[in-house]
């Protein structure tokens, strides 16, 4: 496209080397000589026109005196007429150079355009021939992934033993919703087991509570046989103190005391002793 239209343009060539500056600076030049020049042809011809009127009439239209050098008016005519027609030459001259500058003006502005197009075109020319060089490059690596494509799909349909696509789609479809059922019953077991870990989680509390409970029950209970054996203790202590006239009472007493097991060794073989003595 681009290069029939860059070949459709024909640069000429160009009769005048000037610029359209130098071409537009020539021109006015001449156009003022011209415009000078046609002031002094117009004052020629009024004078042309005066004395022409004067020589007929034979005396000065303005006083009213009778001409009596007519020769030297003749010959002043004749002057003019010849400065009118070298004016009237001059002004041809200088307007055949100014026509012929407005036309290599034109060609020039002409061949300006052309050569500007003929550039742009060439320009997109070139742009239209790397993209579709580029085009082509990326025509050739669509190719060869779309038969990569095929390949993978061939064996897609072989390994799910579908025989095309269509039932491809409909086992995905099918597969799809099969992943949407287990994926709601996974939902509704992770529910189910976030209500369980907050069940379990209250039932530990309750454990842990249950747990202080028992330590402060066992703790109590602790104490109150050590308060026992203190208990004990006093009385034993109170028993040695007694008197020998109750010595065999005490001895039956503190026979009795040996038999608690809430005793430690150490007193009933202290306790013992004593006994025996």
């Amino acid at each position: 496209m681009y290069e029939n239209d860059a070949r459709k343009i024909i640069l000429k060539k160009l009769s005048i080397e000037l610029n359209e500056k130098q071409f537009n600076e020539q021109i006015s030049e001449l156009r003022k000589h011209i415009s000078s020049k046609e002031k002094n042809k117009a004052v020629i011809e009024q004078k042309i026109k005066d004395v022409d009127k004067l020589l007929k009439q034979g005396k000065c239209s303005l006083c009213g005196q009778e001409i009596h050098e007519e020769e030297r008016f003749k010959k002043e005519l004749n002057e003019a007429h010849i400065t009118k027609d070298s004016i009237s030459n001059d002004l041809d001259l200088l307007s055949k150079k100014v026509n012929k500058l407005e036309e290599g003006l034109q060609d020039y502005q002409e061949y300006k355009v052309n050569k500007e197009k003929k550039e742009l075109y060439e320009k997109l020319l070139e742009t239209s021939k790397k993209q579709e060089k580029d085009l082509q490059q990326k025509l050739g690596d669509l190719t060869k992934k779309i038969e990569k494509l095929k390949k993978e799909l061939k064996e897609i349909l072989s390994i799910f033993k579908v025989p095309d696509i269509q039932s491809l789609r409909n086992l995905e479809k099918e597969i799809s919703g099969t992943l949407k059922n287990i994926e709601d019953k996974v939902d509704k077991l992770n529910s189910e087991k976030n209500q369980l870990n907050v069940i379990i989680s209250a039932e530990e509390k309750v454990i842990e509570f249950l747990e202080q409970e028992i330590n402060q029950m066992k703790s109590d209970i602790v104490f109150k046989k050590k308060l026992n054996i203190y208990l004990t203790i006093s009385k034993i202590h109170y028993l040695f103190s007694i008197p020998i006239l109750y010595h065999k009472n005490r001895r039956l007493l503190i026979k009795g005391l040996l038999r608690d097991p809430r005793i430690s060794p150490i007193f009933c073989l202290l306790f013992s002793t004593n006994v025996s003595d």
